[in-house]
């Protein structure tokens, strides 16, 4: 039987955790919260086996949660449990100690299994952000994948440039741009301008302050 910990800002999804465990398994809801900031002197106290947290909350954001949670408690077995992860949250996570990634919009019951299989050593991730992740289960951030240009690209699009305007400020024609669109929207897995635009914003990146000068594409 192991200890869980369930940090999640969405009351009706710790009740959910904590019905399933109780009817589904012989582990215990040791404690519960909705906050990073205030939910980690509890989890130090408490010392769980299991960590079961959201990414997206309120005040202190969930990395930085995982972070600090699995450098005081290195044996923590920390999963998860989002409604969505872009390849650096995997990436970033897995860094930060997580051993599990589970969609909420997946069975419950796959949260369970990802529980059973890090008590026993293993790592779990769902299907749909598997691609994120190699064969032994380490994760890769896909703007690793970019060259110099594309991260040019990307930051513009992220201000909002046109296509002409993007020729005009990186000196390269309406065309390539258009060629370093569609591959970036291949490397970085997203669907549409609007996706490419709210990767960019989510990784933070910085408008540009000049204009460059390298005439290549």
């Amino acid at each position: 039987m192991a200890s869980i910990y369930v940090l999640d800002s969405e009351p009706f999804t710790r009740d959910g955790i904590k019905s399933y465990i109780s009817s589904h398994s012989t582990h215990s809801v040791v404690g519960e919260g909705n906050s990073g900031l205030s939910a980690i002197p509890e989890i130090l106290a408490l010392r769980p086996e299991i960590l079961i947290a959201e990414l997206f909350l309120n005040g202190l954001d969930g990395l930085e949660v995982v972070r600090r949670i699995h450098e005081e408690i290195p044996s923590i077995h920390i999963i998860v449990y989002s409604w969505k992860m872009e390849s650096f949250h995997v990436s970033r996570a897995v860094n930060y100690g997580a051993e599990g990634f589970v969609l909420k919009n997946t069975d419950r019951c796959e949260l369970f299994e990802a529980v059973d299989l890090v008590l026993s050593g293993r790592k779990f991730f769902s299907e749909s952000i598997s691609c994120f992740v190699d064969a032994n289960g380490c994760a890769t951030d896909l703007m690793e994948s970019l060259t110099h240009r594309e991260r040019e690209v990307l930051q513009a699009v992220a201000e909002g440039l046109t296509s002409p305007d993007i020729s005009n400020l990186l000196y390269i024609s309406t065309r390539t741009v258009e060629k370093h669109r569609t591959n970036l929207m291949k490397k970085l897995k997203v669907h549409s301008q609007g996706d490419l635009i709210k990767y960019a914003l989510q990784r933070g990146l910085i408008p540009f302050h000049s204009s460059s000068g390298d005439a290549t594409a």
